[in-house]
């Protein structure tokens, strides 16, 4: 049977101790909604922080019932104001970019973030390794894999017939 996996590593520096509760708070919110554990005050709380923000994306599944399998991302403070999150394999890249850009949004940070991630496979099936990216900022959040790179890629170099 074929198992594929995806990782990634980033750090995020929180200027004020404000900062670093937000965090704590929605990964937390994030891991009782991964639980099932999400109460009317949490949805409600949902709806709010979602309004126009990349969270709307995750407000129709929780609210049809379809809560999240897992976090599938680790959290730790490496300092009092550095949170990194990582994920060694079956990480949900999509959650972690929508947290990030939430974060920015909430705190009206201007920065750029970059979110890269790994895929890979347990046997060697074509397309099966990879990985890419999101740029993300307060505004947007921009995806870009290497199977997609490759094929504009290729596209553009192609020698015309």
């Amino acid at each position: 049977m074929e198992v594929r996996s995806t990782a990634f590593a980033l750090e995020i520096s929180a200027r004020t101790t404000e900062e670093v509760r937000w965090l704590k708070k929605h990964i937390a919110m994030i891991e009782g909604w991964a639980r099932d554990e999400a109460t009317e005050k949490d949805l409600s709380h949902l709806a709010e922080l979602s309004a126009g923000t990349a969270w709307s994306l995750l407000a129709p599944e929780i609210r049809r019932g379809k809560p999240l399998r897992e976090l599938r991302f680790e959290w730790v403070l490496r300092s009092p104001t550095k949170l990194r999150m990582y994920a060694l394999e079956d990480a949900d890249v999509i959650v972690a970019a929508m947290l990030i850009q939430a974060f920015l949004q909430a705190h009206k940070r201007k920065d750029l973030i970059e979110l890269e991630w790994a895929s890979w496979s347990n046997k060697p099936t074509s397309g099966a390794f990879g990985g890419g990216f999101y740029l993300i900022s307060a505004g947007s959040a921009r995806e870009l894999s290497i199977s997609d790179w490759i094929r504009r890629t290729t596209q553009e170099l192609a020698p015309p017939e």
